[in-house]
């Protein structure tokens, strides 16, 4: 048996391969011990590192979003999903534009068990923002993109939690690029794990 760990964040998460069992699985450390899920046991470890093998939902923009807030306001874009188990993967990229430099961008994104407001709309009172991303546009009229992946915890199976992009730009021209633009502009999925 050959198993390899592959330590992503020391004592904090890793991803363990076992090319003789054909098995690759995560562990995240909660609670002082480590937590493996499985992601792979059959169909062969290049199937298992090469593509998404647990239930997800994808989001896609797919229009150009528009709007400007001193609060974060969504855009328009969520995915459901119900938790098979309390951990939830979510991974995406966004791209933002403005037609003026030195304005401060916020992106967040929230989850809720309720339904995701529209496009405009200010987030729910109730809704946790599970991640968030504030900086400040360098350069006028240029794409910037801003990626991110994280394990959302603590969750209830058989729930279904919607997840739902805001973001905050105060002046200038802001533009969300959607994948009308070009493809791939702005996308998250979120999965079970």
């Amino acid at each position: 048996m050959t198993q390899t760990t592959m330590v992503v964040v020391p004592g904090v998460y890793q991803v363990i391969v076992d090319d003789s069992a054909l098995t690759v699985a995560h562990q995240w450390m909660i609670s002082g011990s480590w937590t493996t899920k499985l992601l792979e046991n059959q169909n062969g470890l290049t199937q298992a590192v090469g593509g998404i093998k647990q239930p997800y939902t994808m989001a896609t923009l797919a229009s150009n979003y528009a709007g400007t807030s001193t609060t974060y306001i969504a855009v328009g874009m969520s995915a459901a999903i119900t938790a098979t188990d309390t951990l939830i993967e979510v991974i995406g990229s966004l791209t933002v534009n403005n037609s003026a430099a030195g304005i401060g961008i916020g992106l967040a994104l929230y989850r809720t068990t309720g339904t995701a407001p529209n496009a405009g709309a200010a987030f729910g009172g109730g809704d946790t923002k599970v991640w968030e991303n504030i900086a400040t546009h360098p350069t006028a009229s240029t794409n910037i993109g801003v990626g991110f992946d994280f394990v959302d915890t603590g969750l209830t199976a058989g729930t279904t939690y919607t997840y739902y992009i805001t973001w905050k730009m105060a002046s200038g021209t802001p533009a969300l690029i959607g994948n009308a633009t070009f493809a791939n502009a702005s996308t998250f999925y979120v999965q079970n794990i």
